[in-house]
C-alpha cells in the first residue's frame, strides 16, 4: 500500500489531518489532500518533510 498519513506540525506536537492519502497537490491557498475514497481536503500548509518508509507527510502551517 502506498497511502500516507498527513500530519500538521504545531507547537507542542503533531495533529493528524488525514489518513490514506494518495494525492497531494498545490493550490493557491496551500495544499489539497485526497484520500483513497476521493475525498479532498484543502489545508493552508506547506510540506516540511516526507518520510517514505513511515508513509508519513509532515506539513507546516503557512504564516
Amino acid at each position: 500500500m502506498c497511502e500516507a498519513k498527513v500530519y500538521l506540525e504545531k507547537e507542542g506536537g503533531r495533529e493528524l489531518l488525514m489518513e490514506d492519502v494518495v494525492s497531494i497537490k498545490p493550490i493557491d491557498e496551500g495544499l489539497s489532500l485526497m484520500d483513497i475514497m476521493g475525498r479532498e481536503k484543502p489545508v493552508a500548509a506547506a510540506i516540511k518533510e516526507i518520510k517514505l518508509l513511515e508513509h508519513a507527510v509532515l506539513l507546516e502551517p503557512l504564516s
